[in-house]
């Protein structure tokens, strides 16, 4: 056993070694040292018995010893100082430097924002203790490489040494490593004997804590299990950065530890490419289009694009096109198999899966059957016949372990290969019957919660009946106009994909309906793509189905859709169809609901009469039928085929009349556009005032209820108004905002509003109305 007195002897002979061969004197060393030459002196005659370490790292530096010779005098300094045992180094050894990165990737591409936040973090553990950070992310999306690469980069920032372990938290063989199994190593790593080490894992990592005490190094835990695997490893003094990767986020290492969080997304097509050309050099820049597919087949995860690449480097000859062809019509995870365990799509993604619950793994496999991009907690308990808090649990822990991600709308999704996976998982393990019983509760689940979400947006529209949903399903209930809307929009492209998935998969009666309860958000945004889109699929479904009803109804709405896109001829085909259909099927709201728009392909046609007349029968039949809201449309659209007719003062009673019922049935948004009416009849009457006034309330409304379509048809009225009041500053300023919202929606009306505005610019202000100022 080494005694104080020995070590003070050994560590000033050392001391006073090393300064000679730098050739200074005490005094220069001291200066140098920011130390006294007392205290320097002390140390050379062995009467200091335990210095400072920081004291003996400032002598260090100042003596600018190399690693090696650096570590001999911190050991020299504190043999005795070892968590209590001075026999744990020989006397007289001098423990190693650990240097155990693994080689970096050899091409590393992006990452800029998540170096950065590395680099900020190195500066940090200079001054703050237990400096920690989890890099989270799927599998195959660059942890590891991301972790080591900057190891490597600031390597020189820890001279004390860098140590690296595999937990084995995802792998092919084994369990997880176990902690002591890691400190164990560690310790024999900075050259401690194993008879020496205590016996219990506190002890080792009190011991190990102790070891990195005012040293400086940099340790990556990779592929972390749980956050009870890594506590143990962690240093807790300043001066050492602790990388921990895994595909869990370990959260509880950030609310207990302090460690600093980093998701990794996949990457961006520029670095998907910029992956692919540090592979394949030139080939990309000659080849760029099929680049990109390969790429966006890739799904931008960095395991999938080097395995895309090794295989074109195989086939020097092959062009990228054919390779993307490949991947598009053969199964896409057999395409990126190279006969690599370790670089399997399918082998590392199962890694992920297999450590899951059975509700989170069933969650996770009947999603890779749902068409569209994210599912919700309702959607994801209806999908597996769950209750909603069971659903909730299995999305969370399938987001723990990055094979889901939440976003802020409250859906969840994940890139197109572990969907892939995931919908050959259900068709490997799930039975036919279940998989079609999954996809029907889905397809049920969006179906009654549209159809609750469309009566908020429209509330007087007539419903259409649906069938009870199956067992097990559980509908959300949206409690208010902005509910319906903030629904809609967090799951637009999953619903636009379940009208498609609803026909493909036999569920005809399901399809229209579904594409019937999308209209209301579609008229809301002025989105007549989709909407002439789904209701294709509808007409097709309904037809297969022999549902004339739903038959009718997707031409009328397919008809509408026509008509205000401006293709009024094809508008009239498919309205004269659902005409056709109503009438054979004796339903009064839906012959209504057909004149109602054959009127308004009539108006744009300038034929003024015949639009009065089908607005009239129109009338008649939402009487008969006792259709509140449709007398209100109908008596709106009456007073524009009045204003047509030039009967200004009957055309104002009737959309009066229009404005009173939907005041009185509670509907504002149909509101707004008879008050929009109203003012357009008192322009025409030259009351410009009265005008600009029922104009800004119809904008109010809108604006009140959010549909930028009809503002910014009421915004072009408002303009007019202004312009012919003889203010063309501000009928520029409504025309320009109304520009704006159609620019955005893409809608033909921007044409005219350009013409407009440019007639503003040259002082000759055009008066006729645009397009679309009736319903």
């Amino acid at each position: 056993m080494v005694t104080d007195g020995q070590a003070a002897e050994l560590f000033g002979s050392l001391v006073r070694r090393y300064r000679t061969v730098a050739t200074l004197t005490q005094e220069e060393l001291a200066s140098r040292a920011g130390l006294s030459v007392r205290a320097v002196s002390d140390m050379e005659r062995g009467r200091t018995r335990r210095p400072f370490l920081r004291s003996v790292r400032q002598l260090a530096d100042a003596l600018e010893l190399a690693p090696p010779e650096r570590a001999q005098l911190i050991a020299a300094a504190e043999p005795t100082a070892v968590a209590g045992r001075p026999d744990a180094w020989d006397p007289g050894f001098v423990p190693p430097v650990p240097r155990q990165l693994p080689c970096g990737p050899a091409r590393f591409t992006g990452r800029t924002e998540e170096l950065g936040v590395l680099a900020g973090l190195a500066v940090r553990a200079g001054q703050e203790a237990g400096t920690s950070v989890v890099i989270s992310g799927t599998a195959g999306v660059g942890k590891t490489a991301l972790a080591v690469r900057f190891a490597h980069e600031v390597a020189a920032r820890f001279p004390d040494g860098q140590l690296y372990v595999n937990l084995r938290g995802a792998g092919p063989t084994g369990g997880p490593v176990r902690p002591e199994d890691v400190l164990h190593a560690f310790l024999g790593a900075f050259g401690l004997r194993d008879d020496r080490l205590p016996p219990d894992v506190p002890a080792q990592a009190a011991l190990f804590r102790s070891i990195l005490a005012d040293r400086r190094v940099l340790l990556i835990l990779d592929n972390a299990h749980d956050e009870q695997q890594v506590r143990p490893l962690l240093p807790g003094s300043a001066g050492c950065l602790t990388l921990v990767t895994s595909r869990r986020t370990l959260a509880g290492l950030a609310a207990a530890d302090g460690a600093r969080l980093l998701s990794l997304p996949v990457l961006s097509l520029a670095e998907s490419l910029q992956l692919l050309a540090g592979r394949l050099g030139d080939r990309v820049e000659r080849e760029p289009e099929a680049a990109a597919r390969v790429s966006a087949l890739c799904a931008g995860l960095p395991l999938a694009l080097s395995v895309a690449a090794a295989r074109a480097v195989a086939h020097e000859g092959m062009p990228l096109a054919t390779l993307a062809d490949e991947l598009r019509q053969e199964n896409r995870l057999d395409a990126l198999d190279i006969g690599d365990p370790d670089t399997s799509i399918r082998v590392v993604m199962s890694w992920s899966y297999c450590n899951l619950s059975a509700p989170a793994a069933a969650v996770f496999r009947l999603f890779g059957l749902q068409s569209g991009p994210g599912i919700s907690a309702p959607a994801a308990a209806s999908l597996a016949g769950l209750s909603e808090a069971q659903a909730r649990t299995a999305l969370a822990e399938l987001t723990q372990a990055s094979l889901l991600s939440e976003h802020s709308s409250g859906q969840y999704s994940c890139h197109d290969l572990l969907r892939a996976y995931a919908a050959e998982l259900a068709r490997a393990v799930d039975s036919e019957p279940a998989r079609q019983a999954a996809i029907r509760r889905i397809t049920d689940h969006y179906l009654h919660t549209a159809w609750s979400a469309s009566q908020h947006l429209y509330p007087g529209r007539w419903p259409i009946e649906l069938t009870a949903a199956e067992r097990g399903v559980r509908p959300e209930a949206p409690a208010s106009h902005e509910q319906a809307l903030d629904w809609f929009e967090a799951g637009r492209a999953t619903l636009l994909a379940a009208v498609t998935q609803a026909a493909a998969n036999g569920l005809n009666r399901h399809a229209w309906q579904l594409a019937w309860s999308l209209i209301p958000y579609f008229d809301w945004l002025g989105d007549l793509y989709n909407w002439i889109a789904t209701q294709r699929v509808a007409v097709t479904a309904a037809r297969r189905a022999g549902d004339t009803v739903g038959l009718a109804h997707a031409h009328r709405l397919l008809g509408r859709a026509y008509t205000l896109l401006g293709r009024q001829d094809v508008g009239r085909v498919h309205l004269a169809e659902a005409l056709q259909l109503s009438a054979a099927d004796h339903d009064l709201v839906g012959q209504a609901l057909a004149h109602h728009s054959l009127g308004h392909v009539c108006s744009l046609q300038g034929q003024h009469a015949e639009d009065l007349a089908h607005d009239r029968q129109a009338l008649r039949l939402y009487e008969a039928a006792q259709h509140d809201s449709g007398r209100g449309w109908a008596f709106n659209a009456q007073a524009w085929a009045l204003i047509n007719l030039g009967s200004y003062d009957e055309a104002l009673v009737s959309a009066q009349q229009a404005a009173d019922v939907h005041a009185q049935i509670g509907d504002r948004f149909h509101q707004a556009q008879a008050q929009d009416t109203v003012g357009h009849v008192q322009q025409q009457l030259g009351d410009y005032a009265g005008a600009i006034a029922s104009y800004q309330e119809a904008l109010s409304l809108c604006r009140e209820l959010g549909p930028p379509y009809y503002q910014s048809v009421t915004l072009s009225h408002l303009g007019e108004s202004y312009a012919a009041a003889g203010d063309a500053g501000a009928a520029a300023r409504a025309w320009r905002e109304a520009l704006d919202i159609l620019v955005d929606l893409g809608h033909p009306d921007a044409d005219e509003l350009r013409t407009r505005l440019s007639a503003v610019s040259r002082t000759e202000v055009r008066l006729s109305a645009i397009p679309g100022g009736r319903r």
